[in-house]
Order: structure tokens, then C-alpha cells, then sequence
């Protein structure tokens, strides 16, 4: 059976959803369930035939069959097939439709926000989350980090956005347990991929855009418009929230007709923008000023580094798009514990202030030891453990070099996931990059790169761990290591101060 009248795809699923079906109606059998991954597929389900890179999903068709699909999506349908096939001329985009239809992930009074750019993600999701949750609205978010909500807290998830059924699944989950708003984080490759269609978003805010999966977009372009593709789908009712210090910031407002919310540094005609002259920084908490539409707030965040006074400003940018309380807001960012992985302090028995970040750009990097360098007390050192990814971007390599060894007194060059690459080679094309007067060690072992990187940091230095994407496993050619950084540094501390103690030396300063 063929069918190629959506509205039949769309009202089957959605009686399928009630307990009173009638199978004669649709001729079908109860759907029980979505999967664009054959080997997902079980009895009853909807499967839908995606066309991606490598594989085309119409080729298994026959083998969903077999499993005992109900019905399959598909953009070309195979009459030889006793198997009834929905035809549409777009499945990405009809998935997303039918998981919010089967998942029912719209609902009335509930707000989606998208988080995009290259760097600042999900620091930005999870702040905004946090004033939002402060300001009294009910908040799920779904993002790098894992899935986060008052009542639900989950691990690390492999993609920034997942895909449009497992995403449409979560949703259903945090709308299960209350949420007024929820936010996604959301990847040009998920843009690209339509892994968020059927997502009406009511605000869309843009962080940034620098030099990054190039590998995938091919330019910096392409890149571009694959970040706009999100607020070219704004409907007319929503909101863009803007970083108008970047260069892209026009290309992103003239994708879409919504409304735009513009946040800045430097710009005092933007909606949004740090008060001049109120910044002041310590060691561990910035003080400033941010005006929101008109009244001015005061702040401290307890997050080093301008980029991350940029990130607040696009969260307050996000909390005023929704016309939550942005005084409760602000006042609430003094509480953000900062996200996983992102300047993350590492507390315990470390020499001095230590922390963990994911930068993996030159921009986020350049950013990353910036911040920490003006945190230094006269004749303190910033020590890096810098580590690029195996099979990525192989242009970068040298520029992030360049950055440590300009940026940080000492650098130390290790690996993190090599994937299949020769881990010699990623060394050596970071290695060539070396141009500024940081002094420079090579340790291919990660946990004794992290070890020696803790006992030659003295009271008062900061050091700064480029992190493991998961933080607590690393990919070895075809092998998996379960290694926790901050685990591994609070052990070399502790070794540390047990060797000063056996020693006869007393602890000098705070870790």
C-alpha cells in the first residue's frame, strides 16, 4: 500500500496514540513506536528511510519488513514490498512531523528555545536555564552535557543534538515531568540534517562563529548558513536572540522575519549590552553591569574571562525574549556552578586553581587562556595540558599550538582521542605550530601528562586541562579508556601532598 497524502500519516499516528484505535480505519496496524535506524526497528513501528552520507535508508527496507514494521517513510517507495509506505518528498523534515505528532512534544503554553554558534553553547544553555529556573518557570534542557531538569539529570550525550526521534523522545520525557521551557542546544550539523524538525522554536539565539567543522561544511560559508537555517525557520511570532559583536551577526539577521533581541560588549545601542566601566575581575568572580532594555542590572560570575560575560548577556538576551523576570535572573547568576567541562573549576587536593575546558577551536582557546592569564598575580605561571582531537581538522592543529605556547608559560602536549590516526602525527602537527616562549614538554601518555602537569604548578600558578569530550573515556584506535581528568588531577594532588608531608613540609596555600 501505498500512501501519499500526509494527513493519513499524521492522523494515524496520532490515533495510534489513543487507547480506543481501530485498525480497519487506517487499514494499519497500531503504531508502537518511531526509528530511523533499522536495527532499532521492532514490531509496529514507523520506520523512516533517511538518505544520509555513507548509507540510504531505502535500502533496508526489505529488512524492516521482515521485523514486522507497521509502515515505512520513505521519498521513494518500493512496490514490491508488502510493507504500507508513506511517501513524502522530504523525510528528514516529515520525521520531525511525525515524531511531534506520535510523541506529542507540542503542547500548549510549553516554549522551545534553540542555542547555537560555535563556541559558548552550552555554557549559554546552561545558564540560561539556570536564571530561568530561578525566575520561577519550570526548565528541561537538552544539550553536550546530557539532559538536565529539576527532577532528571542525565550523563554526557555522544552528539550536541541528538537525533529527531531520540530527541522527541527526551522532550517527551521532561514535558512528562513539567517544563514550562525547555532548551536545545543545537549543532550546524543537526541544522544541516533537520534533527530538530518539528520544533516550533520561540526563540533562537546565536553565540558565535569561528574556524571549526570545516571537515563537514567545507567552508566557513557553508558553516554560516547552515547556523542561519535556524532563524530562517523562525515563525514570525518568535524571537532571535543576537551576538552583534560577531561577524556573522548579519548573516544570521537576515535569515529569518522574527524579531531581534541584540546583545554586546561594546555596543550600548543593543538591547542587551555590558555597562562601560563596571567589569572588575578577582581571581575568582567577575563583578559588572548589564543593561536589559533599559534597566541596569549588577552581576557577579564566578566564570573567568570576557566570553563568558558575553554568554551571560545572550542568556539575560534569552530570559527577556521570553519575558521572564530578568532581575531575578541576573541575580541568580551568582549561583551558577558554571557547565561540565566548560572553565570548570577542579576542587580538592590540586597545588592551586585548576580547571577543565573543552576549548577545541583557536578562538575558544585564545578566549580560555586570556581569561586565566588576567586572573595571574605578578610572577604566578599558567600551565596548559593541550591535546587536539585524531581524524579532525588537521589545519587547525598548528594555530592551537601557536596559541598555547604564546598564551601560557608551559605547555604540555598530550593526546586525548586519536580515533584511527597515528598518535605521532597529531603531536607532531600541533608541535609545528610552537612559536611563542612558553616552555614546552611532550608526555603522549595522558594520565602522566595530567601527573606532571600537578607536580611542577606551585601555590598561586593556574592550570588549565583542554578536556576529554566526555570527560570520563578516551578513544584509542579501536580501545576504550575510562579516564576522568578531574579525577586524575585530585589523585596527583594528593600524591603530591603526601610526598610534602613525608617530607616534613606543610601545605602552602589553597588548592
Amino acid at each position: 500500500m501505498t500512501i501519499r497524502d500526509p494527513r493519513q500519516l499524521y492522523d494515524w499516528l496520532q490515533a495510534s496514540r489513543r487507547d480506543d484505535y481501530r485498525g480497519d480505519e487506517f487499514r494499519l496496524a497500531r503504531c508502537s513506536g518511531i526509528a530511523a535506524d533499522s536495527r532499532r526497528v521492532e514490531p509496529g513501528m514507523l520506520f523512516a528511510a533517511i538518505r544520509g552520507l555513507t548509507v540510504d535508508g531505502h535500502q533496508f527496507l526489505p529488512a524492516v519488513a521482515r521485523q514486522g514494521a507497521a509502515a515505512a517513510l520513505v521519498e521513494v517507495p518500493d512496490p514490491a514490498l508488502d510493507l504500507p509506505q508513506f511517501v513524502v518528498p522530504d523525510t528528514p523534515a516529515a520525521l520531525g512531523e511525525a515524531c511531534r505528532t506520535f510523541y506529542a512534544t507540542a503542547t500548549p503554553g510549553l516554549r522551545y528555545v534553540a542555542v547555537t554558534g560555535t563556541n559558548g553553547k552550552t555554557t549559554t544553555t546552561g545558564l540560561a536555564a539556570h536564571m530561568l529556573g530561578a525566575a520561577g518557570l519550570r526548565v528541561g534542557s537538552v544539550s553536550t552535557n546530557g539532559v538536565r531538569h529539576p527532577r532528571l539529570t542525565s550523563g554526557h550525550l555522544d552528539h550536541t543534538t541528538p537525533d529527531t526521534v531520540s530527541l522527541h523522545q527526551l522532550l517527551a520525557r521532561l514535558i512528562e515531568l513539567g517544563s514550562d521551557v525547555i532548551l536545545v542546544e543545537t549543532s550546524s550539523h543537526a541544522l544541516v540534517q533537520q534533527r530538530v524538525a518539528g520544533i516550533d522554536f520561540d526563540v533562537a539565539a546565536f553565540t558565535n562563529l569561528s574556524h571549526e567543522h570545516l571537515d563537514y561544511h567545507g567552508t566557513m560559508e557553508e558553516y554560516g548558513a547552515a547556523k542561519a537555517l535556524l532563524f530562517a525557520g523562525l515563525g514570525p511570532d518568535a524571537r532571535a536572540v543576537l551576538n552583534r559583536d560577531d561577524a556573522a551577526y548579519g548573516q544570521m539577521a537576515r535569515a529569518g522575519k522574527a524579531p531581534i533581541l541584540d546583545c554586546s560588549l561594546t555596543d550600548t545601542n543593543a538591547a542587551v549590552f555590558l555597562v562601560p566601566g563596571s567589569r572588575r575581575v578577582t581571581a575568582d568572580v567577575q563583578h559588572f553591569a548589564v543593561q536589559v532594555e533599559g534597566r541596569r542590572l549588577d552581576i557577579e560570575l564566578a566564570l573567568p574571562g570576557l566570553y563568558n560575560i558575553a554568554n551571560c548577556l545572550t542568556a539575560l538576551g534569552i530570559v527577556a525574549a521570553l519575558g521572564a523576570d530578568v532581575e531575578q535572573a541576573a541575580a541568580a547568576a551568582s549561583s551558577f556552578p558554571g557547565a561540565g567541562g566548560r572553565m570548570e573549576r577542579v576542587w580538592g587536593p590540586v597545588p592551586c586553581r585548576t580547571y577543565i575546558d573543552f576549548a577545541h577551536t583557536t578562538a575558544a582557546l585564545e578566549a580560555s587562556l586570556g581569561a586565566l592569564r588576567e586572573t595571574l598575580a605578578p610572577g604566578a605561571r599558567l600551565h596548559v595540558l593541550l591535546s587536539v582531537r585524531g581524524e579532525r581538522e588537521r589545519g587547525k592543529r598548528a594555530d592551537m599550538g601557536r596559541v598555547a605556547s604564546e598564551l601560557a608559560d608551559r605547555v604540555v602536549l598530550t593526546l586525548k582521542d586519536t580515533g584511527n590516526e597515528p598518535p605521532q602525527q597529531i603531536l607532531a602537527d600541533t608541535a609545528a605550530g610552537f612559536s611563542g616562549p612558553a616552555v614546552i614538554e611532550t608526555e603522549a601518555n595522558r594520565p602522566r601528562a595530567l601527573r606532571r602537569l600537578v607536580m611542577e604548578a606551585r601555590p598561586g600558578d593556574v592550570v588549565m586541562v583542554l578536556g576529554l569530550v566526555g570527560r570520563d573515556r578516551m578513544t584509542l584506535g579501536d580501545r576504550l579508556l575510562l579516564l576522568d581528568d578531574a579525577a586524575a588531577l585530585r589523585l596527583a594532588g594528593a600524591e603530591r601532598e603526601m610526598d610534602l608531608y613525608l617530607a616534613g613540609e606543610s601545605r602552602d596555600g589553597p588548592g
